[in-house]
């Protein structure tokens, strides 16, 4: 019977998309199962086990954190620039019943979100890599509540290689330029790779303006 179909017709041809989509998915999700415990842990412990209020997860990617923090949250939203990315997450997050979470595209320079509209900001692994990281830190402080929290996780190697001294410095350098004052900042490792874990919220010394200024 095979021998009688045509290899290149476009139904087979979709469903070996699909399934190349599938077994990549599969893929990137085993690769994820080790350093989403880890990350779990290291969220929990900073974050405590409260609720996290209404979250946004700026660049999130994979939606590995917005998984995680998304059962302890009012309601959550995901951004990112990457369609594709967001499809991902969104699939991943509705197949965790995490039915109150939503993913929107967007720009982490311009949200198109009011000021003091969440509680709890998490950006992980966006900044190193970004053109502006002080810009971005100062649109989340933007839309960070006067008590709310701004937890980053950044690769330690990369944003070593872009800093002028030390990245921990960097870090302080970035969220203070921001607005926000670092509240612990420590190492941690993940898939045998150093990452720095900062937990941040408003500066009360931040002179008026400061923020709009570093935006």
């Amino acid at each position: 019977m095979l021998s009688l179909v045509d290899p290149e017709a476009l139904p087979l041809k979709r469903d070996r998309a699909r399934a190349a989509t599938v077994i990549a998915r599969r893929e990137v999700a085993a690769t994820e199962i080790a350093p989403r415990e880890e990350l779990a842990g290291i969220l929990f412990e900073e974050l405590g086990p409260a609720s996290v209020g209404d979250l946004l997860d700026i660049g999130t990617g994979s939606g590995m954190v917005l998984e995680i923090l998304g059962p302890r949250a009012r309601h959550a939203i995901g951004v990112d620039i990457s369609a594709p990315a967001l499809r991902l997450a969104r699939t991943r997050a509705y197949s965790s019943g995490l039915a109150h979470c939503e993913f929107r595209r967007g720009d982490m320079y311009s949200l198109s979100y009011d000021d003091a509209s969440f509680d709890t900001i998490t950006m992980d692994r966006v900044l190193a890599g970004s053109a502006r990281p002080a810009a971005a830190l100062a649109e989340g402080a933007r839309l960070l509540r006067a008590e709310g929290r701004l937890i980053l996780v950044e690769d330690f190697e990369q944003l070593a290689a872009r800093a002028a001294d030390n990245p921990f410095a960097e870090l302080r350098r970035w969220l203070a330029r921001a607005g926000l004052s670092a509240r612990r900042l420590h190492p941690c490792d993940l898939l045998e790779r150093h990452f720095i874990v900062a937990l941040a919220q408003h500066d009360p010394a931040a002179a008026p303006g400061q923020i709009a200024h570093a935006a």
